[in-house]
């Protein structure tokens, strides 16, 4: 086996490699993506539904000065504990946090992904050796580990909707394939224009 050809199919295989980096790295993008949409819409509902039973368990409370109303005593009760219940939620799932943590995961494997995009650009026009493209990608699977080791986890929700917009087509699954097409450049999907070495 020549140098030449040795050469070439380590190309080959690096960019086969990198190509399934970035796909991994895209879904899981769009998972944390998705799930920081959801954490930023809850953060909002409990917000608002504290300031508006707090609002009413407040005017509630003023109006029990002026009247002895049962109604009034019952419903003021009911509000003032919808308002201990969405404080104890809000303490116990801050959904601020919750949002930046999501929301930063995502940021930072965009980044990874645009990184191996990058590095794909460089394998599939020789700008860097296959020495360097190696250095590369392992460094870049080892900080990929370290953001996987701490990503929140997604609900089931989250995981069907990004799974069929990224992975079906008309209902029918088909995985890489599709994934490839959606998240990989068309000028970068193929090492050479026709497949030369298998």
């Amino acid at each position: 086996m020549t140098a030449e050809f040795k050469n070439e199919k380590i190309r080959l295989r690096q960019h086969e490699e990198i190509k399934r980096f970035i796909i991994d790295v895209s879904w899981t993008y769009l998972l944390q993506k998705r799930q920081s949409e959801i954490f930023w819409k809850l953060k909002i509902f409990v917000n608002s539904a504290k300031l508006v039973a707090t609002g009413i368990a407040s005017s509630g409370l003023i109006a029990l000065l002026f009247t002895d109303e049962l109604w009034l005593q019952i419903a003021t009760t009911t509000i003032s504990i919808i308002v201990f219940i969405v404080n104890g939620i809000s303490r116990d799932y801050n959904y601020t946090n919750l949002y930046r943590k999501t929301h930063k995961d995502a940021n930072d494997l965009w980044s990874m992904r645009e990184r191996m995009v990058a590095l794909l650009y460089d394998s599939k026009y020789s700008l860097r050796s296959p020495q360097e493209i190696e250095t590369i990608l392992e460094e870049c699977k080892g900080r990929r580990e370290e953001i996987y080791a701490d990503l929140m986890p997604v609900t089931h929700r989250v995981l069907k909707q990004v799974k069929k917009a990224y992975f079906t087509i008309d209902g029918e699954d088909n995985h890489w394939e599709f994934a490839e097409s959606v998240v990989i450049p068309d000028d970068l999907q193929k090492l050479y224009e026709k497949d030369c070495y298998d």
